[in-house]
């Protein structure tokens, strides 16, 4: 059996900061990488009143609307005839790790639940 190398980034963090830089993350990704799995990160620390800062959620209407520039970068990629894959950085609640989910259409809708066993059984099937 023959193999291909193929090169890419499997975890491009792309912050809700970093947005309106997202069309420039794309030309770099397509000249040097052969397909790009985004994961889009749905988090910001926030001070707290003692100083420190955590790492919590950004708000739901904030996620859609990026998650939609995501959907609509992937849709060019594909009339582009480049291969990318829209997916986002899970972290729950904080207790099972962090996880990328990729979706293979670039047709899915972010999850939240706290658990990672809960979302598994989210996207089952």
């Amino acid at each position: 059996m023959e193999y291909k190398k193929l090169w890419t980034d499997m975890h491009s963090n792309i912050h809700h900061d970093q947005m309106a830089q997202l069309p420039m993350w794309y030309e770099q990704i397509r000249k040097e990488m052969d397909f790009w799995p985004i994961a889009y990160y749905p988090f910001i620390m926030r001070p707290t009143p003692s100083g420190l800062a955590v790492e919590d959620r950004l708000e739901d209407e904030i996620i859609g609307e990026d998650w939609e520039q995501v959907r609509r970068l992937a849709k060019q990629a594909e009339k582009d005839g480049f291969l990318m894959f829209m997916g986002y950085e899970w972290q729950g609640a904080g207790l099972d790790g962090d996880h990328n989910v990729f979706f293979l259409n670039n047709d899915g809708d972010q999850r939240h639940p706290l658990r990672y066993q809960e979302l598994v059984e989210t996207f089952r099937g």
